[in-house]
């Protein structure tokens, strides 16, 4: 049986580890990166299925030299006998397990900060961009910017005569950090360059422009700091609370956080849900196989009955039947779950790693695994009834 077992599991890895090491080195597209992590991805999860009636035998088997009771030495015997059927009924479990700590192991890369490119041409991390409604008491704005500690300039953005991107002073493109300063009074620059998060985005170059400005024409303010969160809070409070901007103030390194947040945030409730559900259903499952298992078995249960056996030493076979299949996998299944979501995240991207689970993985997995007990015990109840003397007549 063994030798049937392992080729879905080891595929599913190899691939996932060939996407993960192809993703880091370019070697392949994103698309096909993708793809080897989502088929490695489902070979695992199928392979591990497979390979559940074998490390239920093989667990069987260990724990049968040490049987010294009469329930375990009937549980285990008919965990030998029929394996397959045994791992069946938790096999729900198992694989909801698996889904709820990949998942857990993916989202635990939420709440990290995602570090843009730097340099010249691209906006320092402790500086912030606002856009300005025109109108609006922009200088008195101005003006409360400079007095807050920690703020080392106010620069004030204009629309360029002709084109796109935004028109500084020459003088101010040097505070932002642009080394390349054309010999003209302004200069223009692409915003969405200069404040792009893109690992692979190109940075803005300055063009001259000979357009003087008006005063009171702003359309938007860059404000830089002294990098000290507290005087970014600072300046970031005084821009949201004026009425002169028509978005709220925002670093790049925000801009690069925001988007990762927020996606990895919606996948992860996402997940949870989903996972509560899939466990959900597993317990539901279980609960049948159990009962459905009795059912199959009231007769010879009613005759251990007869030969003096208690019921509650019938609810332990019961509970043994079930428990070893699930204690055989569950731990390898947790582990695989973590490697396979490690796999995930440096296959997908260079920025982020994973960290401990969230204490809503452990609400998922407790809950799981209340309602396995509790689906074992609703079954084991009606043992008693289903195991009458009237079970064990022969027509």
């Amino acid at each position: 049986m063994s030798q049937a077992l392992s080729p879905g599991t080891v595929l599913g890895l190899i691939a996932m580890i060939v996407a993960t090491v192809c993703g880091q080195s370019g070697a392949i597209s994103g698309s096909a990166v993708s793809l080897l992590l989502i088929g490695g991805f489902l070979l695992i999860a199928f392979g591990l299925v497979i390979i559940g009636p074998w490390t239920t035998l093989l667990l069987s088997r260990l724990l049968s030299r040490n049987a010294g009771t009469a329930e375990s030495v009937i549980a285990i015997s008919r965990i030998q006998a029929t394996p397959r059927a045994m791992f069946r009924s938790v096999s729900g479990l198992v694989i909801a397990v698996l889904m709820v700590t990949v998942f857990a192991g993916v989202a635990s890369t939420a709440n990290q900060a995602t570090e843009p490119p730097r340099g010249a041409g691209f906006a320092p991390a402790d500086t912030l961009f606002a856009t300005l409604a025109p109108g609006q008491a922009i200088a008195a704005t101005f003006n409360a910017l400079a007095q807050t500690p920690g703020v080392s300039a106010v620069i004030p953005a204009y629309a360029p005569a002709t084109g796109s991107g935004v028109l500084v002073a020459t003088p101010d493109a040097r505070r932002l950090g642009f080394t390349d300063i054309p010999s003209t009074p302004y200069a223009t620059f692409d915003s969405s360059a200069y404040l792009s998060t893109s690992s692979g985005a190109s940075p803005a170059t300055l063009t001259s422009a000979e357009h003087k400005p008006a005063a009171g024409t702003e359309i938007a303010v860059f404000v830089s700091t002294d990098g000290a969160q507290a005087s970014i809070e600072r300046a970031r409070t005084v821009l949201d609370k004026s009425e002169s901007t028509t978005m709220a103030a925002i670093t790049r390194s925000d801009l690069a956080d925001l988007g990762t947040v927020e996606l990895v945030n919606s996948l992860a409730l996402l997940a949870y849900l989903g996972g509560f559900f899939a466990v959900a259903v597993a317990g539901i499952s279980l609960a049948v196989a159990t009962a459905a298992a009795i059912l199959d078995r009231k007769r010879a249960f009613g005759l251990m009955r007869l030969a003096g056996m208690p019921v509650t030493s019938l609810r332990r076979i019961i509970t043994l039947e079930s428990a070893v299949p699930l204690a055989s996998v569950l731990i390898a299944t947790m582990a695989l779950g973590f490697l396979v979501a490690w796999l995930i995240v440096h296959g997908l991207t260079n920025n982020l790693t994973m960290t401990w689970p969230d204490p809503r993985y452990w609400i998922t997995l407790a809950i799981g695994f209340l309602l396995a007990v509790g689906a074992i015990t609703v079954a084991a109840i009606g043992i008693k009834k289903n195991t009458a003397i009237s079970s064990t007549r022969f027509e």
